[in-house]
């Protein structure tokens, strides 16, 4: 299989308070062989790296596998995708890509995220309308925060923290990809990968000082 790495790296900070329909193909030209129906890509989260884990932010890197069916290559345009931890949300990205897939091969895609406490809190009260205050916001976020190896954040919250039992943070990513077949052929489809933090990653994590 070919593989071609691709690398875009945004990196997001929140602020305090985070299928196809084919178009038109061009006309083949005179001789040629008419070029097969573009198929849809199959994007999947091939890991997601935690580079940095502090008090109050944590560097996300999810890595996606953008896999290509078709017997051409074929140009990702533009890629955007909603990030959710643990239905936390965790920030969006639109990304211009113009990069090309092999045919019946692979790209790798890799986008940074920053993402901070005080942004989760409001992103999470907010977009998930769970109505909850900010106390209660802080409790709720310790499980996912202390399992990607976070530091405490609150010192009111050391009960909270050192009960919390490691659990496997759940990454779903939604979004839509545009693409182009060497004929003109465009197409975009939406996607949904989702992608668990192994339990090995458990054993570094931080303890409450």
């Amino acid at each position: 299989m070919k593989t071609k790495v691709l690398v875009a790296v945004i990196m997001v900070v929140m602020v305090i308070s985070g299928g196809a329909l084919a178009g038109c193909a061009a006309a083949p030209a005179p001789g040629a062989a008419a070029e097969a129906a573009i198929q849809p890509l199959e994007v999947s989260i091939a890991a997601v790296d935690v580079f940095f884990s502090g008090t109050e932010s944590i560097s996300l890197f999810p890595v996606f596998s953008v896999y290509n069916p078709n017997d051409y290559p074929v140009t990702v345009k533009k890629m955007t995708s909603e990030v959710l931890v643990d239905g936390w949300w965790a920030g969006s990205r639109d990304l211009d890509l113009n990069a090309a897939v092999p045919a019946k091969g692979e790209s790798m895609v890799v986008v940074g995220a920053d993402v901070m406490v005080p942004g989760w809190l409001a992103g999470w009260g907010l977009t998930a309308d769970k109505g909850l205050g900010l106390a209660e916001c802080q409790a709720a976020l310790v499980p996912t925060w202390k399992s990607l190896n976070g530091g405490l954040f609150s010192a009111g919250l050391k009960e909270t923290w050192d009960a919390a039992a490691y659990k496997a943070p759940m990454f779903v990513v939604k979004g839509k990809v545009d693409l182009r077949s060497p004929g003109g052929q465009d197409l975009p489809q939406d996607y949904t990968a989702t992608w668990e933090l192994p339990p090995e990653f458990s054993p570094g994590q931080r303890t409450a000082q």
